[in-house]
C-alpha cells in the first residue's frame, strides 16, 4: 500500500474512504457531467434561435439528472470499475509473483553456476595434480630405466674386461 493510500485509510471521510482507482474514477465522472451540463445550455441555446442563457430547465429535472447519474456511477460502479480493478490487482499480483519466481530462479541458478566453477576449479586442479604426479613417475621411470641401463653396461664391460 502506497505512503499516500495509507494517508487516505486514516481520515474518517467519504471521499478519502474510496480507493484511489475509484476516486480518480469519480473525479473523471464528475468532470464530465460538469461539462454536459455546461455545453448542454449551449447547445440548447443555439437551437432556441440565438439566446445563449444557460437554462438547465428546472431545479427538479436538475436533480433528477443528478440522481440518475448517480445511479449510473454506482451500477457501473458495481458492476464495471470494481470487477475492472479486482482484474487488474489480480493482474498485478500474478505478475509481482511471477517476477518473485524469476528472482528466486536466478538465485538458484547463480548458486548452481558458483556451485559448478567450484568443481570445474577442482576438477581442473585436480588433474593438474594427476598430470604432475604422472610426469614425475615418468622422470622417475625414466631414471630408473637410465641408472639400470648404466649399471647394465659397467656390468657388461666388467664382465668383457675379465674375458679380456
Amino acid at each position: 500500500m502506497h505512503s499516500m493510500e495509507r494517508l487516505c485509510h486514516r481520515r474518517c471521510t467519504f471521499y478519502w474512504s474510496i480507493s484511489m482507482p475509484t476516486r480518480r474514477t469519480l473525479k473523471h465522472s464528475l468532470a464530465a457531467l460538469a461539462t454536459v451540463l455546461l455545453t448542454a445550455g449551449s447547445a440548447m441555446a443555439s437551437e432556441g434561435g440565438g439566446s445563449s442563457s444557460f437554462d438547465f430547465g428546472t431545479v427538479g429535472q436538475a436533480v433528477v439528472v443528478v440522481i440518475i447519474f448517480l445511479i449510473l456511477l454506482a451500477v457501473l460502479g458495481r458492476w464495471a470499475w470494481k470487477p475492472l480493478v479486482g482484474q487488474l490487482e489480480q493482474r498485478e499480483k500474478s505478475i509481482e509473483e511471477t517476477i518473485r519466481h524469476a528472482q528466486e530462479r536466478q538465485t538458484q541458478a547463480e548458486e548452481l553456476l558458483a556451485q559448478y566453477k567450484t568443481r570445474l576449479d577442482n576438477a581442473n586442479k585436480e588433474a593438474q595434480d594427476i598430470l604432475a604426479k604422472t610426469r614425475q613417475e615418468a622422470v622417475e621411470a625414466r631414471d630408473l630405466v637410465i641408472t639400470a641401463a648404466n649399471t647394465e653396461a659397467h656390468r657388461a664391460g666388467d664382465v668383457a674386461k675379465q674375458e679380456i
